[in-house]
């Protein structure tokens, strides 16, 4: 009796399993979008260092809980 491992195309990788809703997709087209709409479209930049840099500090802000208001205030 031969394997399974032995039958013919076994050597063929196996395919990834992708997810039903591409919900993580979508997350990082958001991202894009926020980054495009943020900065890009109105940004001015000196050079490709400065724009790495401006994309990052853009992050590290998205990335900060929000401030919340104190209600014994």
């Amino acid at each position: 009796m031969v394997p399974c491992h032995g039958h013919p195309g076994a050597d063929r990788g196996r395919g990834a399993a992708t997810p039903k809703h591409a919900s993580g997709l979508d997350m990082i087209e958001q991202w894009f979008g926020v980054l495009t709409r943020r900065l890009v479209r109105c940004g001015d930049f000196a050079s490709r260092e400065d724009l790495e840099a401006q994309i990052t500090e853009l992050a590290v802000r998205a990335h900060q809980p929000a401030a919340r208001a104190d209600p014994n205030q």
